[in-house]
């Protein structure tokens, strides 16, 4: 009878965990990754929220120059698996895929929004179940970038090959 006490007691502790309430279960990042050690104080709400995966990352550094913030970012996941999820992350910050490379042990999505251009690079770590994160966004207007982007107009040269 002790024992069921015991057991049940555990259970209920463990229940109340970050991560186990209600739906999926949180994945832990592994401090045996190499992954970086998150600065105090850092804060995420810098830039757009879905790039947060609702709250399964961890922000390690958060840089705001001229116009444009970097962010690394340790999350709980493949490089598959983190470039699956932010694909989905830019669309939902609205922005839109120009360029994505997908070489299994790191990553990388180009964006642009009407008033931004952006990069998301995701590397390996040491282990499979984590990978850091390294995302760029920058104003358009900062870098000089007229919005939309002109497409260059045809050379006299191309056009005397017709």
């Amino acid at each position: 009878m002790r024992w069921i006490a015991v057991l049940t007691c555990a259970a209920l502790l463990g229940a109340c965990q970050p991560g186990s309430g209600g739906g999926e279960e949180v994945s832990e990042i592994p401090a045996t990754c190499g992954l970086p050690t998150p600065r105090p104080g850092v804060d995420g709400d810098a830039f757009p929220a879905p790039f947060l995966l609702e709250g399964e990352v961890e922000v390690v550094r958060i840089q705001k120059r001229n116009g444009g913030i970097v962010a690394a970012i340790n999350i709980p996941y493949s490089v598959a698996e983190g470039f699956a999820l932010y694909k989905e992350a830019s669309k939902d910050a609205g922005f839109t895929i120009a360029g994505e490379d997908n070489e299994g042990f790191e990553a990388e999505i180009y964006l642009r929004s009407k008033d931004e251009l952006a990069s998301v690079q995701v590397r390996r770590s040491i282990c499979e179940t984590a990978s850091i994160v390294f995302l760029n966004i920058v104003s358009k207007e900062e870098l000089g970038v007229p919005s939309p982007v002109p497409v260059p107009a045809k050379t006299k040269r191309a056009q005397s090959r017709r």
